[in-house]
């Protein structure tokens, strides 16, 4: 889904889910493209996910928290 298609609920969780997701790959000093090519997509792909500029598959996210060895409760915790 693109950005003008999504409610301002989806976006502000979207922005959220992206923080998180950047403070994530931030602490391993893992760079933007080696998280793309750990997951699967385009740099710009992935760089878009921390944005909250994109809907994206859960099973990209399943892959992302696997990486960092995070629970869904934990990292969904307090959004």
């Amino acid at each position: 889904m693109k950005p003008d298609k999504m409610t301002p609920e989806q976006r502000l969780i979207l922005v959220e889910i992206g923080k998180r997701l950047q403070e994530l790959r931030k602490s391993k000093n893992i760079g933007s493209k080696e998280m793309a090519d750990i997951i699967g997509v385009s740099r710009n792909g992935y760089s878009m996910m921390e944005h909250g500029k994109t809907f994206f598959k859960f099973s990209k996210l399943m892959l992302l928290l696997q990486h960092h060895q995070i629970s869904y409760s934990e990292f969904f915790k307090n959004l």
